[in-house]
């Protein structure tokens, strides 16, 4: 008998990583529909400087998406639960210097500093999906996909708005990168 939906539903560690995979996904489209924004109120930028580094990050994004499967294997033999955990404490320490940036912050900082947000935060996607076809098998490798990118959607759907509340009643980008 093939293996159904109840199959990947009772996974602990698919559930997981869905967990995992909703708050990246939250982090990711908070930092793409923010950053602008924050470099413009919070840093002082101009318009063009601020596209300028949001384009750094998506491009450390796509460094990302591709390099954390190359780390993953020539590094840690394709273990990847340690590279999503690596992935995600780049992605806390780049928004906690986030949340500390201010108009004073150099921007060779700024520019490190987005870089590493973007290969992290921006650049989980490609490691988290072999990583979930790797834990379901063969037979279940779509099936688990589809609730992957399921938790994926509910986190672009539901953290963004989250972050830009805390935006609203704080006053400020600080609470909202602390937690993000």
């Amino acid at each position: 008998p093939r293996p159904s939906f109840r199959t990947v539903m009772r996974d602990r560690d698919l559930l997981l990583l869905g967990g995992v995979t909703f708050l990246y996904a939250g982090v990711q489209l908070s930092l793409a529909g923010f950053l602008v924004l924050f470099l413009r109120e919070r840093v002082g930028l101009g318009l063009a400087e601020a596209g300028a580094l949001l384009a750094l990050a998506q491009g450390g994004g796509v460094v990302g998406r591709i390099g954390w499967g190359v780390v993953s294997d020539l590094l840690f033999g394709g273990r990847r639960k340690i590279v999503i955990g690596i992935i995600g404490a780049l992605a806390a320490a780049s928004f906690v210097v986030l949340a500390l940036t201010g108009p004073e912050t150099p921007r060779a900082v700024l520019l490190v500093t987005l870089a590493v947000a973007g290969v992290s935060a921006i650049g989980w996607n490609g490691i988290n999906m072999t990583f979930v076809a790797e834990l379901a098998g063969r037979q279940l490798s779509a099936t688990a996909a589809g609730l992957n990118l399921t938790a994926s959607y509910l986190g672009i759907m539901v953290c963004p708005p989250i972050f830009g509340l805390l935006v609203d009643l704080t006053g400020a980008y600080t609470t909202a990168f602390v937690i993000g």
